[in-house]
């Protein structure tokens, strides 16, 4: 495992002081972005599963430490909202419109499933609007999660060193 995990910390905080100061006042369809959410789908997308399910664990305790969400709960539903895709990463290299849209939602649908679950588990009340407003918010989120993913895949193609050798 490469230690780019933990080079992203700087980048999710400022997600996390963005997502509590900018996006907690600018709702999207009666919806709060979760730019930290949206960003961990991105690279979960992206990168190796190890190290996309350590960016989710500590970007999931990051986003807990802020709310009043049960602690870990975020991290758990982040990381199985990852696992769940990984199965179906294969067929990224043959897509990059249609699968990425799909992964996106079902590791959105996942996580969100995941992270009610554990918040009723762990006695926290979830209320009938989380419910109603469920498919706009994994929608929303996975559609911002994708220009992410697609400029990940530039940055990534751009320092890639290049295949072509040089026959002198």
């Amino acid at each position: 495992m490469q230690f780019r995990p933990f080079l992203l910390i700087p980048i999710i905080l400022v997600l996390l002081l963005l997502q509590s100061t900018f996006f907690a006042y600018f709702p999207i369809g009666g919806i709060y972005l979760q730019a930290t959410v949206t960003f961990v789908i991105a690279w979960g997308l992206w990168a190796e599963p190890v190290e996309s399910l350590t960016v989710a664990f500590i970007a999931g305790l990051l986003i807990d430490l802020l709310s009043t969400a049960p602690l870990g709960g975020s991290s758990i539903g982040l990381m199985i909202g990852l696992l769940a895709i990984q199965p179906f990463r294969v067929l990224l290299r043959n897509s990059r419109l249609v699968i990425p849209i799909l992964l996106a939602l079902g590791s959105m649908l996942t996580f969100r499933l995941a992270a009610l679950l554990f918040q009723r588990i762990a006695g926290y009340p979830t209320s009938a609007e989380m419910w109603q407003t469920l498919p706009t918010t994994i929608t929303l989120h996975a559609l911002v999660a994708l220009p992410q993913y697609w400029l990940l895949r530039l940055i990534s193609a751009g320092t890639r060193p290049s295949s072509r050798q040089i026959n002198l």
